[in-house]
Order: structure tokens, then sequence, then C-alpha cells
């Protein structure tokens, strides 16, 4: 049997002798026992272990820094061959524990005595598993080592004891550590022998999943803690074994819980499971995440389920109920172009991807320079008015289906974002999305690339980061739907969602104004020039301070995408910014567009041109902004043809309703014609006519 040795090269250029990895011809320059004990388990959840090491560095021979810079690759154990199952006079540094370093150790028999031994080897995880020690890492600041200790579910038993022996290996001398872990049966609370001193009820709806992605639900520790009469630290979290019995016998992650489906019961992973109940890490129970076995629930689970845990301490409880609804699954196929499509909005969203540390976690603050989302209000007035209801369906886009050139979408509205948070009361539900702005089954996926979710009751949509791959530059392209399902009718948002490490603050607003513009013109069938709208900057060089040259060279013409946000992006030097019959400042290219509108720094005028002529009686509203030195002005436009804007600037009232506007006739110079034309190029409606 040959093992390789190992050549360790420190930071500081120190070589390190190559390991004798013969058992015998070791030098034990020191031995130590860290005693564990925990209640036996039907999980793999860890404890993190510390073993003062002080003395470490010394009886190698080694700088502490060099240990802790290779230690991965400086712990051994005991080697078992697989084939003759019999323990030889070499180690092994095959590592069979995650994170490495580490080894699963397993059990073996006195062959006299046919019992146990004590003493545990590493092996491959599997029938003979006991527990498992991973992670091992040398710590210079408390000159410690450290590592996490879990067992293999339902493998020990109560008052069992157990060693696992490794070895920090530095050329021929070797430090062996004793890891014994003793395990104890769960202790159980009868209810009544208890007093609850409080209640919460979370409300969390949820698709059936195929995977293990999960929802998060917040509570206040504090609060609990002071109804319980003791210290956060000292709370204990447990769950129900049966119908009068609570316990702490973990079977999920962070001394979490796989509950039965139907009752609710503690139960161990696996195909009797239905839901789970887990802290999001070892060190609070403050976080939950819950969510579901695969394929445990079904459309066909139409009554809500309710699963429970317990805060505890001493003889008080205090009960957390999860109110778990099935979600209903709604599909639906739209098509490019779809005549329900009612509106198409437009915003533009600003993440960063981490904090300066670059471990790019969720930072929950609010504003477009936030660390975790941003948020935009979509206004329910605004959509009741476009879908007849204030309470739509959020989809998110499935895919494009193939036949027909790809012009029909696949909508879904299976959330994969689901956001709990008891302090308000409010449960938020969304989409993870992948980078072609399609449906993500959850954040775990490789391909996800950001969130959105959407609040009913307030009409906020937020946007989210998917915590640790995003970057500083990169740019994704979006889209989301509301859509009123009784009617069919749809609100399509797109967006563009940029990761940037820094963020200017938004402009402060100095002034408004309220100014009606004319557009008359199709211009992209006509050669002329359009009739210019003056523009009166008296108002805003005042609020600005500064003097019209300055402002013409540095102030920045900007657009208006909805209520409260402004772009300066996709502005054609000829054409200017492209604008939706809902008065949102869209790309140039898309099949929305209704009006341009340019400025003319120079002569001080706007120029309107309309795709098709503005019928009389007939208005639309958009909003222009000037950004100069970190200040804005706002102009709210009122966009009219040129017969209703001498009524409406003169104080007459237009006639609402006539459809004068769609056949009146133009000159090629814009100007309408009273009389009969003679022969030659006209525009009609919007077109380019020739009377002969």
């Amino acid at each position: 049997m040959a093992i390789m040795a190992m050549t360790c090269i420190a930071s500081n250029a120190q070589t390190l002798p190559e390991a004798v990895t013969t058992l015998s011809q070791l030098n034990i320059v020191g031995t130590k026992t860290v005693e564990v004990s925990q209640y036996v388990r039907s999980s793999y959840q860890a404890d993190n272990v510390t073993i003062d090491a002080t003395d470490l560095p010394t009886l190698l021979g080694v700088d502490e820094s060099v240990i802790a810079t290779n230690i991965g690759n400086m712990v051994y154990g005991k080697y078992m061959d697989p084939t003759d199952e019999i323990l030889t006079d070499y180690t092994t540094a095959t590592y069979t524990a995650t994170p490495h370093p580490g080894f699963w150790y397993n059990t073996t028999v006195d062959e006299e005595s046919g019992e146990e031994n004590t003493e545990l080897i590493p092996g491959s995880i599997g029938a003979y598993s006991k527990f498992y020690v991973a992670g091992i890492g040398y710590d210079t600041d408390t000159h410690s080592l450290k590592m996490s200790v879990g067992q293999y579910p339902d493998r020990m038993s109560d008052g069992e004891r157990k060693e696992a022996i490794f070895y920090i290996v530095c050329g021929d001398k070797a430090y062996a550590y004793t890891v014994a872990l003793t395990t104890n049966a769960v202790p159980i609370s009868d209810f009544s022998d208890m007093t609850q001193v409080g209640d919460t009820t979370v409300q969390y709806t949820a698709a059936p999943n195929t995977d293990y992605s999960y929802g998060t639900i917040e509570l206040d520790i504090t609060a609990i803690a002071g109804l319980l009469g003791c210290s956060e630290a000292d709370v204990m979290l447990k769950a129900m074994s049966d119908a009068t019995t609570l316990s702490t016998h973990s079977t999920a992650n962070n001394g979490g819980y796989w509950l039965t489906k139907e009752d609710g019961y503690i139960c161990s992973w696996g195909a009797g499971a239905g839901f789970f109940i887990e802290p999001a890490n070892s060190s609070t129970i403050t976080t939950l995440h819950c969510g579901q076995y695969p394929n445990a629930y079904s459309q066909a689970d139409t009554e809500p389920f309710n699963y429970c845990l317990y805060y505890t301490y001493a003889d008080k409880y205090y009960k957390l109920v999860i109110e778990f609804k099935v979600y209903k699954i709604n599909d639906d196929i739209i098509e490019t172009g779809d005549e329900d499509k009612v509106s198409e909005e437009y915003f533009e969203v600003q993440l960063n991807p981490g904090n300066s540390e670059g471990t790019k976690e969720y930072k929950w603050a609010s504003g477009v320079s936030s660390w975790g989302f941003a948020s935009t209000q979509l206004g329910l007035d605004h959509i009741k008015q476009l879908l007849g209801t204030d309470t739509p369906t959020f989809y998110a886009r499935s895919k494009t289906m193939e036949e027909d050139g790809g012009s029909k979408i696949e909508l879904t509205s299976m959330y994969s974002l689901t956001y709990t948070n008891t302090y308000y009361n409010k449960t938020y539900y969304g989409f993870w999305t992948d980078a072609s702005g399609s449906y993500a089954v959850s954040q775990k996926q490789t391909d996800s690339a950001y969130g959105v979710r959407w609040d009913p009751e307030t009409g906020a949509v937020s946007w989210h980061q998917v915590s640790g791959q995003r970057n500083a530059g990169d740019f994704f392209n979006g889209i989301f739907y509301l859509m009123n399902d009784e009617t069919g009718k749809y609100i399509e948002y797109h967006f563009e969602i940029e990761f940037q490490n820094e963020f200017p603050a938004a402009p402060t607003v100095v002034g408004e104004e309220d100014i009606y513009v004319i557009a008359d013109f199709d211009y992209s069938h006509n050669d002329a020039d359009a009739t210019p709208n003056d523009l009166d900057l008296t108002n805003a060089l005042e609020a600005f301070g500064t003097d019209a040259d300055t402002f013409a060279e540095l102030a920045v013409f900007a657009a208006g995408r909805t209520s409260n946000s402004f772009t300066t992006s996709n502005y054609d030097e000829m054409m200017g910014y492209a604008f939706s019959g809902n008065g949102q400042c869209i790309n140039q290219l898309s099949d929305e567009v209704e009006f341009y509108i340019s400025y003319e720094p120079i002569d001080q005028q706007l120029c309107a041109f309309a795709i098709d002529a503005i019928p009389d009686g007939t208005t639309y509203s958009l909003r222009l902004a000037f950004d100069y030195d970190s200040k804005r002005y706002i102009y709210n436009v009122t966009l009219c043809n040129s017969h209703d804007y001498e009524a409406l600037t003169s104080g007459i009232k237009p006639n609402i309703g006539t459809q004068e506007g769609e056949r009146s006739i133009f000159d090629l110079s814009g100007r309408k014609l009273d009389v009969q034309p003679q022969r030659g190029l006209y525009i009609m409606g919007g077109k380019k006519i020739i009377v002969k």
C-alpha cells in the first residue's frame, strides 16, 4: 500500500518537510481530547467546536501562519483497507466530509467480543457512519482549531459515546486530536406542564414545489424573549413530536424540523415529510426559512395547513402558527401586439451588487442606491383606470412559444420569490428571473439574475438582487405583467436593471410648470420641420440660479418614464425622446411609440411630432425636465393639436369629442387648410396624400 507524501508551501516561502504517512514512524508531539455533547439528531446539523491549539505551532516547529495557510493539506486520519477491512499502519488525507479537510467516521467491531469499538475510523459516508468532523481550520487570532461536528441522521443512540482521532502532520511530527461525541435523548415537554405567553399567526402561500425553494419569515425574538422572561440566548425552538409533546429532536438544518404534511409532527426527511421550518443559519432563530418536500403538495390541496413552532423557556412557550395555503397557479397565453394590452410602461432600475467588502449579501433598505432592493410605486388608481381593477394578478414571462414565429408568450403566476415579515404582518410575492427576463424556479439557480415582487396592498413593485451572483456592470432587460383575469386586459411593464457600486443622488426638484405643446405631424412621412413650440425658460433659470448661456451649455434634457422617474437614455439627436400614448418615455423602436419630442437649446424650442394626427378634443399628458447642477425643473406637458392649442391657451374650452383632426388637411409646412386643396402633396390623417 503506497500513500503519496505531500509538500506544503507556506505563504512566507517556508517549505514544510514531506509528511510521513506511516503511523508508526510519526513522532506524536502532543495529544488532546475535546468532549462534545449533542442530542440524538435526525439531520446532518452540525455544531461549531473550538479546540485550544496554542501549543501546536511550537510542538510542530512552524509558525502559526504557516499552519493556517497549509492546514488543508496537513490533516490526516487512520487508514483502513476498504477491500480487506483491515486497519493499516498508514494514514490518509483523502477527505470524505465537507467542507474539507474532514472525515466521516465509521464504526468497527471487536473481533473477539463482537461489540462496537469506542474509536471510529475514517471512511466514506454510508451504513456504518456515526458522525463527521469537517472544515478543520486554524485561527491565528484565537490560536485555536475550529471545526464542525455533526451526526449521521438517527444513527447514534441515547448515552452513546464514540471517539474520532485526526492528526495535524508536519514532516515526521504529528499532534493527535480526539473528538469524543456523547449523545443523549432529546428532552420532551408535555403541554399540560407549560404556560402559553403569546402567539403569532403568519400566512404563507406558495405554489406546489418540485424543489426545496423556500420563503422567509422574520420574528421579533427580543419581544418573544421578554414574554418568556429570559435572554434571547436562552430561548429554545421546539416542535410537536405528537399531539401533546414538544421536542427539540431536530430533523432539518440549523436546528429546524421536517414536519408531516397532515399533522405537522416532527419527522425525518424523506417521502413521509411535507413541510420544513428551519432557522436561516445556526446562530439565529429570528429568521426562518419554510418550504416543501418536493411534490408533496398539489393543486388538489384546497384547504390550508397549519404548522407550528414553539419558542420555549422553562415551563413557558410562545406559539408560531404558519398557515400554509397552496397557491392556485394561473397560466395564460398572450401574443405580441395583443389587443388586450392596454398599456406598455417603462422603468430604469439601479441596484448595488454587494457591500464594500464584496460579500454581496442582502441589505434591506429602500431607495435606488440600496444594497438589497429598489422600489417604485405603480399607482393603484392608475392600474384600476387601465384594467378596471386594483387587484390584478401578477405574472412573469414563462417562455416564448415557438409556433407562429415565437409571437405567443406563455405567462405564469407561480411565485418563486416569497418573503414574510411579521413585524409588519405582510407577505410579498414575486418571481426570480433569469437573464432573459423569464421565470426562474428559485434564486439558487446559477442563471438567476434578479428578483421582482409586487405588493398588491400599496401598488409598489420592488427589484431584488440574487445574493452573491451579481457584479458591477451587469445589465439586464426585464418584463412583467399585471392582468385583470376576468377581462384579459393587461399592462406590460418593461424595465432595464443595472448593477453598479455607486449611484449619483437623484436631482433635487426645484420647481414645476404646466405647459401646452403642439404635435401635429407624422414625422416619419414628412420632410418638413415641425411647428416649433417656444419654451419660456424664465422660471427654470430663476429656480436654477443661472443664466441662459450657461444653462444651454450644461443643462441635461430628460423625459418622464413614470410619475416619479426620469430618463436620459434612448435620446435620438433628430427625433428626440419617444413616448407612448400613456405618456411614458419608451424605446425608440417600440411599436407603442405615438409621439417624439426633442429640444433645440439654441432657439429654446420644443419640437413635437405625432405618428398620427391628434384628433380635436384629444390631449395627452407627459413629463419633461431639465437637470442642472444636481437640480431638476419639471414641465407637466399637455400635448394637443394646433387647433386645440389655440383654444387651451386662450381660455376657450375645446370641443371635446369631435374627430375633425383625423380628416384635417395640412400643407407640408404644417399649416391647416381651410379651403379645398389644389393639385399637390399634402398631409391628412398623419399620412401624405397626393391631390391630382
